[in-house]
């Protein structure tokens, strides 16, 4: 890929932002709130089973009601 489509799509993205992110359209390249999730969920989970626990207990204690956004971003963070 050459150095100036890469900047075009860059910048595509900069002045478009709206049309790109946290947005779930099926027939539209975008990054969703739900791929953003998933990300930071997979993270978590790979972190976790990597220090030795069972999925099953990551599940289990991960996606309970108390999930937030911020609980995602702070493990992430830290």
């Amino acid at each position: 890929m050459h150095e100036a489509m890469v900047e075009e799509m860059a910048e595509e993205i900069r002045t478009n932002n709206d049309k790109y992110f946290l947005h779930d359209v099926p027939d539209a390249h975008s990054f969703g709130i739900l791929d953003l999730y998933g990300d930071l969920d997979a993270f978590y989970i790979l972190k976790k089973i990597g220090n030795g626990a069972t999925i099953s207990t990551v599940m289990k204690n991960y996606f309970t009601t108390n999930l937030t956004d911020a609980l995602r971003a702070k493990f992430f963070v830290e």
